[in-house]
């Protein structure tokens, strides 16, 4: 009985080490792979074209506020 047992056990022990090495080695590669050359270039491009959309962003709100003020001077006081 005692030989089942340590048969049985070996047996489930080098399982568990085989998923845990399948397992880091895919982990390991997934990382490589999301952690690219590319993908540090695709970073940089997206925070560029982000900054460039909050500077438009900027210069559209202060020519409504340019504009608004120039509408109240140009609105007709007689009335």
């Amino acid at each position: 009985m005692e030989i089942a047992l340590i048969i049985t056990g070996g047996l489930v022990l080098i399982t568990a080490l085989a998923l845990g090495g399948d397992y880091l080695t895919k982990v390991k590669t997934a990382k490589v792979k999301a952690g690219g050359k590319d993908y540090e270039e695709l970073r940089k491009r997206v925070k560029a074209l982000e900054q460039k959309s909050l500077d438009q962003d900027a210069k559209l709100e202060r020519l409504e506020s340019d504009l608004a003020f120039a509408n109240k001077l140009l609105e007709d006081k007689t009335r």
